[in-house]
C-alpha cells in the first residue's frame, strides 16, 4: 500500500463531512434498475448516499485521486529556481573535490567522465556527484587522524 493509499484510507472526518454535504440529497438505488420498469420499486429501495459513511469515503477518495492525478499531470516537470549555468558551477566544484581528495579522474575510471551532454542529463550529473561525495567522504575519513 502506497503512502497516498494509506492517507486516502484514513480520510479525516472533515473531508467525509464536506463530501456528504456536497452530495446533498443524492440517493443510491439498492435494486437493479430493471425493477423500476416492472413497477415493483418503492421508497424503501433507495437510501441517501450521505448516510452511508463508507460510500461517502469511497466517493471522496475517488475525487481526491482524480484531482491529484490531474494536478500531477499539469505540474511543470522542471525544477524551479535553478540558476542558469548550475552544471558548470557544479563541475567546477567536482574538479576541486577531485583535486583536494586525490580522486582519480582519468577517462575510464569511475569518476573519469560524465558524458557529453550534461545540459540534458541532470540525472547522470546528480548520480555522479552523489558518488563523488561518497568517495570524498571515504578519503577524508582515511586521512583524518584517529
Amino acid at each position: 500500500m502506497t503512502d497516498l493509499e494509506k492517507q486516502l484510507d484514513a480520510l479525516p472526518d472533515c473531508v467525509i463531512e464536506a463530501t456528504a454535504e456536497a452530495i446533498g440529497g443524492a440517493m443510491d438505488c439498492l435494486r437493479v434498475w430493471s425493477a423500476w420498469g416492472v413497477g415493483t420499486m418503492s421508497a424503501d429501495d433507495f437510501a441517501p448516499v450521505a448516510d452511508d459513511g463508507e460510500r461517502v469515503a469511497e466517493i471522496a477518495r475517488a475525487a481526491i485521486t482524480a484531482y491529484l492525478k490531474i494536478s500531477a499531470d499539469a505540474a511543470p516537470q522542471t525544477t524551479p529556481g535553478v540558476p542558469d549555468g548550475w552544471q558548470r558551477e557544479l563541475l567546477d566544484w567536482v574538479s576541486a573535490c577531485q583535486s583536494a581528495y586525490h580522486i582519480d579522474s582519468t577517462p575510464g575510471h569511475r569518476f573519469g567522465g560524465l558524458g557529453s551532454n550534461l545540459e540534458e542529463n541532470r540525472a547522470e550529473l546528480v548520480a555522479y556527484v552523489a558518488d563523488l561525495l561518497a568517495a570524498a567522504a571515504s578519503q577524508a575519513n582515511k586521512e583524518t587522524p584517529k
